[in-house]
């Protein structure tokens, strides 16, 4: 079995949330390389924006937060930590931000200071998983 490799893009910003729409065009940037169609893209930037805001809630003032795309032929995976988060905080969730990521990620998860969120290019109700 031959496993994928990717393409890495690293950033880092200050945990604020003036630097989200910065992380949010990023991702709208890789997905329209991966020939997302609108409504992916549209997805994909609601997703950075939901976990990157509920990352920036519980960081320290001054920290930073790294964000790293992975980038495949047909799915991309973003990974988010801020190292200076303590690992008893957890990331604040409610109702509505675990819906709004249920229908734009195929799977996504989060623990204290660190998140993920994976989509795919064509991706449907089946496969979407919470972790």
């Amino acid at each position: 079995m031959e496993v994928e490799s990717a393409a890495v893009v690293r950033v880092l910003v200050p945990a604020e949330y003036r630097f989200i729409g910065l992380c949010r065009v990023a991702a709208a940037s890789i997905g329209a390389e991966l020939q997302f169609d609108v409504d992916q893209i549209e997805d994909l930037r609601i997703g950075v924006n939901e976990l990157l805001s509920m990352l920036v809630a519980v960081s320290p003032a001054g920290s930073t937060i790294e964000i790293i795309f992975r980038v495949f032929d047909a799915h991309v995976r973003i990974e988010g930590a801020n190292p200076q988060v303590p690992g008893s905080v957890d990331l604040p969730v409610d109702a509505l931000t675990t819906q709004i990521l249920d229908a734009v990620a195929a799977s996504y998860g989060w623990r204290s200071g660190t998140f993920w969120l994976e989509t795919h290019a064509v991706h449907g109700e089946q496969g979407r998983t919470r972790r």
